[in-house]
């Protein structure tokens, strides 16, 4: 019953459907153990990994920690989602097909 809620849940996002919102599900498990919203967006691979002190880079950090399927679903969540608001914010550029190819 829980994992019916959370997947309804999770769909509300824009840009989030069916296939993405199964991948985030299991690939996440239990969000409580994540004390801080930053650390579940660093799992996700959402955030960089560059260090800075005194307004200088101090140096990177590792680049392939995380969980890259959710890197991946909530890269093509943001796809989808920016697809969807100029949808809605312009209808007319996306009803219209282009009528010729430009070489």
């Amino acid at each position: 019953m829980r994992v019916h809620l959370l997947f309804g849940l999770v769909q509300t996002v824009t840009g989030i459907g069916k296939i993405i919102g199964l991948t985030i599900l299991p690939e996440t498990g239990d969000i409580g153990r994540f004390a801080r919203p930053w650390k579940y967006a660093s799992y996700c691979r959402c955030v960089g990994s560059a260090r800075f002190g005194n307004g200088k880079r101090k140096g990177r950090g590792k680049t392939r920690n995380g969980n890259k399927y959710l890197a991946w679903a909530f890269t093509e969540a943001a796809i989808f989602g920016g697809w969807a608001l100029a949808e809605r914010r312009w209808p007319v550029l996306s009803s219209v097909a282009p009528t010729a190819t430009v070489a």
